[in-house]
């Protein structure tokens, strides 16, 4: 007996038509992963692991009804056939073929429709990658919210979607398996390049334009009186005045090879710096610690050499956590009539927020509790301004997944954190000391404007003209060794 024939019975046939819709499937994933390489590493999830998964699946199913059958018929010639002739033969044929067809085209709309989801944000940051929630919801206030996930996660060409389907693999493994670290961290080997990410859209590369820009602060007292500084920051070349500056994005220039080394305990302290120049000149510091310095980590467990790039110091372009006292800034701004009302809103909501938590419903009770213990109902309007914090802290702060300001910094600027003072702390020398990297030449980056609370507004009268700190003299101190963008340290 031909063995073929074992296979016509209604187990087999059901998965057979499972076969041939999964395989239509695939050979449509593929294409679309063939067309659009690159684009959504997901497809190749879709095309090399679930398309195959329900082939395997109709095979055990044609398979077992083959042996389903040989077992049941033994030497009977008997099998399944259809007589069109009779009534009851053609609706049970055409119910088949007619549910064959149907699947075949569910399968066609469901494989188009599960790429097109699993093109979205909705998907990495909800389904896929749901303990991505943090930066998910940090997402849409930044400037890139027009911009898909896979925009700048995902490497151009073959390499990177290898990478990427290779990484989302390990991903699954280790959301199922709950292996995943917190706060978690992106993996540097996997990310793109900044040529395949940012120069895609800055195709121009830095912008070496000088701009003017405004920075409105509050100070911590009874009044929250207001305090303005408005600078010019040269993101380029200043050729007009005697000491010629180089400006702040000359580090991202690609005649100008800037290499480091990180600490692996922590990322902010960097031992060694290499500077190649456009003319083949390579001069290296090193970092000497001064000798009363705390919690210094091992100087000799360093990261691999990384090349600087504009991710070091635009290092949230698209995740940005708010810190408490620029959430709080941002009220008064909006609210500048309930200021006198809420005497050190900064501190009181700094002293709030800025604590150990398990989970966010912890960080919503310290809120509640820290403005109805300081502030009258009146002073706090009832629940108007609880819940617009508690409402603007769920965005920010994530304490199962251990993400906020704190342990995701944005290293623009220096004030609430080291950013430039990084490299820049007079810390860093040649070997034989003859070249320092400065903390102190602040006007190679940027002139002060204007500085000083309303009525009492200072303009510069030249482009020498220091900053003046509200609370006395800064010097000899870097931003973030008093400012961490909440409790102010003392």
């Amino acid at each position: 007996m031909n063995p073929l024939t074992y296979f016509r019975n209604w187990l087999s046939l059901v998965g057979l038509t499972v076969m041939i819709g999964s395989l239509f499937a695939f050979l449509l994933l593929f294409a679309f992963d063939l067309t659009t390489s690159g684009s959504n590493p997901y497809v190749g999830l879709l095309t090399y692991i679930v398309a195959p998964l329900f082939l395997s699946f109709g095979s055990i199913l044609a398979i077992g009804g083959w042996f389903w059958d040989r077992a049941r018929r033994k030497d009977s010639a008997s099998t399944l056939h259809f007589d069109l002739s009779r009534l009851r033969d053609r609706r049970i044929f055409f119910v088949f073929v007619g549910g064959a067809i149907t699947f075949m085209f569910a399968t066609s709309i469901g494989s188009y429709q599960t790429y097109t989801y699993s093109n979205s944000n909705h998907f990495c940051g909800t389904l896929c990658h749901s303990v991505m929630e943090p930066q998910f919801v940090a997402y849409p206030n930044s400037g890139h919210a027009k911009l898909k996930c896979i925009d700048c996660h995902i490497g151009e060409g073959t390499s990177g979607t290898i990478k990427a389907k290779w990484h989302g693999l390990y991903k699954v493994y280790s959301l199922l398996l709950d292996k995943y670290p917190t706060p978690l961290a992106a993996a540097p080997n996997y990310l793109p390049t900044t040529e395949e990410s940012c120069l895609k859209c800055h195709e121009n590369g830095p912008d070496l334009k000088d701009v003017a820009r405004t920075y409105h602060h509050y100070l911590s007292d009874d009044d929250n009186t207001p305090f303005s500084v408005s600078l010019r920051l040269k993101l380029g070349p200043d050729e007009t005045t005697a000491a010629k500056t180089s400006g702040i994005h000359w580090h991202a220039k690609p005649e100008n090879r800037v290499e480091f080394t990180e600490t692996k305990e922590n990322p902010n302290v960097i031992p060694w710096i290499r500077y190649k120049s456009p003319d083949g000149l390579t001069t290296e510091y090193h970092f000497t610690p001064d000798e009363e310095t705390e919690d210094l980590p091992d100087l000799t467990e360093v990261g691999p050499t990384h090349t600087m790039d504009c991710l070091d110091c635009h290092s949230r372009p698209a995740h940005d956590f708010a810190k408490p006292n620029d959430i709080v800034e941002a009220f008064l701004r909006s609210n500048s009539e309930t200021a006198p009302a809420l005497p050190e809103l900064k501190y009181i909501i700094a002293k709030a927020v800025d604590q150990e938590f398990e989970s966010q419903s912890q960080v919503m009770e310290s809120i509640a509790k820290e403005l109805e213990k300081e502030y009258s109902e009146q002073e706090i309007k009832t629940q108007k301004t609880i819940t617009h914090f508690k409402e603007v802290f769920g965005r920010s702060v994530f304490p199962e997944m251990k993400a906020d300001w704190r342990t995701f910094p944005n290293h623009i600027g220096h004030k609430d954190t080291l950013g430039c003072f990084r490299c820049h702390d007079d810390k860093h020398s040649t070997a034989d000391g003859s070249k320092t990297l400065s903390a102190k030449n602040c006007n190679t980056c940027h002139d002060v404007i204007s500085q000083g609370v309303p009525g009492q507004m200072e303009f510069a009268n030249s482009p020498d003209t220091e900053f003046e700190h509200p609370d006395g003299s800064y010097l000899g101190f870097t931003c973030a060794e008093c400012h961490t963008g909440a409790l102010q340290l003392e």
